[in-house]
C-alpha cells in the first residue's frame, strides 16, 4: 500500500511518518505530478488539493471517494438548522439576505460570510457552483473523520477566537460523536463509506448533541486533520480512494 502526498498539503509531512509506521509507502509527488511507473497500479491513496488528487488518481487508476458536492443540502433541517441550497456565483450576486454564508466546493476561494451586495475576484466565472446558507453563528466547529458511517477520529478545531489549538481539541467531542453517529444511522441520510464531516455548536448542548448542525461534508482524502487522531485518520484516508472499475 501507498499514499502519494502533496508538499503543498499541511497535513502530508504527518501522515507521511503515520503511514511508514504501520508499515505502507509513503511518496511525496514533485511539481510536475507525474508519477513513476515503478508505481503505477500499486493500491493506495493520494492526499492534497482536488486538482492534484484528481490527477494523481487519474494516472493510478484510482477512483476517488466523496459525498456530491451538495449532500449537505439535501440533509434534513434537523441536522443542518439552516437553509442551504445549491446556487452559482451569478446566484450569490443576486442574493437579497442582508448576511448570508457562501462556500465553494472545489475551494476555489475561502469559504466566507458575505454581506449583499457581494464581490467576487475576476477570475472567478458566474457559474461557478457555489452553496449559499442562512447565517449562523458557530461558536464552536468539530472535525469528524467517519468511515462506515461512524465518527472514528474527531477534534475540536475551532473554539470560540482559537483556531487550531491542542487545549481545544478534546472538548465537545462526546456529544458531537452522538451526534454524527446518529445522523448517519438515519435512513433519510445517504453517506459514502469514506469521508469527513464537519459539525459546528451554535446552542447549548445536551446528551443527545442538541445545539449541533452539520457544517459541510469534504473528501477525506482533502481534509486538514489539525488535532484528530492520526491512525485513523490515515485509514479512512486510505479508505477514500479505490480501484477504478474497467
Amino acid at each position: 500500500m501507498i499514499i502519494i502526498v502533496s508538499s503543498q498539503a499541511k497535513s502530508s509531512e504527518k501522515l507521511s511518518r503515520a503511514a511508514k509506521i504501520v508499515g505502507y509507502q509513503s511518496f511525496e509527488a514533485d511539481h510536475s505530478w507525474k508519477m513513476p511507473d515503478n508505481i503505477k497500479q500499486a493500491l493506495g491513496a493520494v492526499y492534497g488539493g482536488d486538482l492534484f488528487c484528481e490527477s494523481i488518481a487519474d494516472q493510478m487508476g484510482w477512483s476517488l471517494i466523496s459525498n456530491p458536492a451538495d449532500w449537505v443540502v439535501k440533509l434534513p433541517k434537523d441536522y443542518t438548522a439552516r437553509n442551504i441550497f445549491a446556487s452559482t456565483i451569478e446566484g450569490a450576486l443576486k442574493h437579497k439576505e442582508k448576511k448570508f454564508f457562501i462556500k465553494s466546493p472545489t475551494k476555489l476561494f475561502k469559504a466566507r460570510v458575505c454581506e449583499a451586495p457581494v464581490t467576487f475576484p475576476t477570475n472567478v466565472l458566474n457559474d461557478h457552483p457555489i452553496l449559499i446558507s442562512d447565517y449562523v453563528n458557530f461558536t464552536s466547529e468539530y472535525k469528524c473523520f467517519v468511515k462506515n458511517k461512524k465518527v472514528v477520529s474527531i477534534c475540536c478545531y475551532k473554539w470560540t477566537n482559537e483556531f487550531n489549538t491542542p487545549a481545544n481539541y478534546g472538548k465537545n467531542n462526546k456529544e458531537v460523536i452522538t451526534f454524527v453517529n446518529k445522523m448517519l444511522a438515519d435512513a433519510r441520510v445517504e453517506c459514502v463509506s469514506a469521508t469527513v464531516i464537519n459539525v459546528g455548536k451554535h446552542g447549548k448542548l445536551d446528551d443527545n448533541g442538541n445545539g449541533l448542525a452539520v457544517i459541510d461534508s469534504e473528501p477525506a482524502y482533502m481534509s486538514e486533520i489539525y488535532g484528530c487522531e492520526i491512525s485513523a485518520s490515515l485509514d479512512t484516508i486510505m479508505s477514500s480512494c479505490g480501484v477504478k472499475n474497467n
